[in-house]
Formats: C-alpha cells, sequence, structure tokens
C-alpha cells in the first residue's frame, strides 16, 4: 500500500531548479507552505513582509511569487505591481 505521502505527490511534478518566493506577515503559514513545496523539491524563500518580500525579488530571480494579499505594511497586490518593475 502507497502511503499518503507518495499518493499526494504522485501527481506532482519535481520542482527540481525551480524556485519560489512566499510572502506572508504570518511566519508559520509561510514556513507550512514552504515545507510543503520543499518536499516536492522545490528551492523556497520566505518573507514575513512586504518590505521584506520586495527586497528578496531584488536580491534574487524567482520562478513563483506566492503572496499573502492582506498585510499590514503593504497588501499582496501592491507587492506583486512593485515586484515586476
Amino acid at each position: 500500500m502507497s502511503s499518503g505521502y507518495e499518493l499526494m505527490t504522485s501527481h506532482v511534478r519535481s520542482g527540481k531548479d525551480e524556485s519560489v518566493l512566499i510572502v506572508d506577515d504570518d511566519a508559520a503559514h509561510a514556513e507550512s507552505s514552504a515545507e510543503c513545496l520543499r518536499m516536492v523539491g522545490y528551492a523556497v524563500d520566505t518573507a514575513t513582509s512586504g518590505k521584506a518580500g520586495l527586497k528578496a525579488l531584488d536580491e534574487k530571480q524567482y520562478d513563483l511569487l506566492l503572496t499573502d494579499l492582506v498585510m499590514s505594511d503593504m497588501d499582496g497586490m501592491e507587492l506583486m505591481r512593485r515586484g515586476l518593475r
């Protein structure tokens, strides 16, 4: 019998060489999401504010940005607008 992890990841392609930035002002949410993606091979960084997310985007190119839409210093839509410049 297959484990739950094997069933969960059998249809997910490997994240090898793909990087993700997760921005969430709730550090526990950011880390739990990051851990799930790391389990299937993605390189994941986290930031706990919009400002920290912008800094990370300035320092490194990511394949995917996952962001909380409601944060205290900057909403996720603003982060995406400013990060794409």
